[in-house]
């Protein structure tokens, strides 16, 4: 009866969100857009592709190899294992999948089913195009459907944000988001043998003020993938698309590619390197969008870890300068 409840819990509201996005009457209008017709249809059958590819390569792997970055499988105990020692071993961690926010990419790595991440960061962005600060506390949200498939819900709980221009200041909440990530394959220490997911999600015009409301459903998606390298290094990206507003509250669609570089240089805490580039960056100029910066993940406990990451911004072509920092906790539970 538990899972019954736990389930519909989480089902319950998931139906409730497709049944926004259907009812968007813009949603389908992106298809009038010259950018949306020349492109996302190739970027979708990129990620189906790469992903069935990807999911058929995993079967052939060998069994014996460690997994890399990915949720616990489900779990069937030996006979002669304790009901005890197989809830130790499949409790919630934060080191298993990991956080995904702090770098830019997210992982390939889902939660797995009967395990909740809840992540909190404060967030500062600024900008010279109008001269501004952004700032605010990002909500995220992660839980396991089933095996291999995860429910991912965002939003803000505060926004701020502070303008040169007379009128321009703004309080309030951002946009609330949902999404999915399929982990597609696992991965072994080998270069050629990366963990694969994919993810797919869309800001919606609830839960937020009128001040932050997109007013239409933003969707976007992704490929991610993890590779483990020599000397605790790690390599993650993320290629895929997303949708952002122009100054004419007009929805553009941008190619987007993350990355970071990562260390392990001790067991609790890995330093990296990460940046994010977007194309195009503003339907006006055409340019494109590059932050990079570097940062930490710090993990306290199985439960608790917390992160930081600071990264300035450019735009070709515009002149546009800005950046981002963040800071957060995240528990697993």
């Amino acid at each position: 009866m538990r899972l019954v409840n736990s389930a519909t819990q989480v089902i319950s509201p998931t139906l409730q969100a497709v049944e926004i996005i259907l009812k968007q009457p813009k949603v389908f209008g992106y298809i009038k857009t010259k950018w949306w017709k020349k492109h996302a249809v190739p970027l979708i059958a990129i990620l189906v592709v790469a992903g069935w590819h990807s999911t058929g390569q995993s079967k052939q792997d060998n069994p014996t190899q460690p997994r890399m970055l990915s949720a616990p499988a489900g779990h069937k105990p030996d006979a002669q294992e304790t009901f005890e020692q197989s809830k130790k071993k499949h409790a919630p961690s934060i080191r298993e999948p990991g956080v995904d926010f702090g770098d830019f990419p997210n992982s390939a790595g889902v939660v797995p089913p009967g395990v909740y991440y809840m992540e909190i960061a404060p967030t500062s962005q600024w900008s010279n195009q109008p001269d501004s600060l952004t700032s605010g506390i990002a909500l995220f949200f992660r839980t396991g459907i089933v095996q291999d498939l995860e429910l991912r819900l965002s939003g803000s709980a505060i926004t701020i944000i502070n303008s040169e221009q007379p009128g321009q200041d703004t309080v309030g909440t951002g946009p609330f988001g949902i999404g999915f990530k399929y982990h597609a394959r696992d991965g072994a220490r080998q270069w050629f043998h990366p963990a694969v997911g994919i993810e797919f999600g869309a800001e919606l015009p609830v839960a937020s003020s009128n001040e932050l409301n997109p007013d239409i459903v933003l969707p976007s998606g992704s490929l991610n993938v993890d590779h483990i390298l020599p000397a605790n290094f790690s390599f993650h990206w993320n290629l895929g698309f997303e949708t952002s507003l122009d100054d004419e509250h007009d929805p553009f669609l941008q190619a987007s590619f993350q990355w970071s570089v990562a260390n392990d240089i001790a067991r609790d805490l890995q330093l990296y390197v990460t940046g994010n580039s977007t194309h195009p960056a503003n339907p006006s100029d055409g340019g494109w969008s590059h932050l990079a910066g570097a940062g930490f993940l710090w993990t306290f406990s199985e439960r608790v870890a917390t992160y930081g990451v600071v990264a300035p911004e450019f735009t070709t072509g515009s002149g546009y300068v800005g950046g981002t920092a963040q800071i957060g906790v995240t528990f697993a539970y």
